[in-house]
């Protein structure tokens, strides 16, 4: 809630653990002092190569590997 009058800020944060968050900031930090990354992207192996869809949350990257016939699916969220 933002006061025009007076500006001030406030703020209400909900405080919940999310383990799938935590595992997420735990895994990044582990592969990027290690020289890697995760990337928001589905992954699948076809024809003996591996191809990665990347983009926004929504953007239809699991749809597309769903859609594909004789593939390999590696993962339709994090590809590290």
């Amino acid at each position: 809630m933002y006061s025009f009058k007076t500006k001030n800020l406030k703020v209400k944060i909900k405080k919940s653990f999310n383990l799938e968050n935590f595992l997420r900031v735990f895994f990044s930090q582990y592969f990027f002092n290690r020289g890697g990354f995760l990337l928001h992207a589905s992954a699948v192996i076809y024809k003996n190569k591996a191809y990665i869809f990347t983009g926004q949350s929504g953007a239809g990257k699991s749809t597309i590997i769903q859609l594909l016939k004789d593939i390999l699916i590696l993962t339709d969220d994090l590809v590290a």
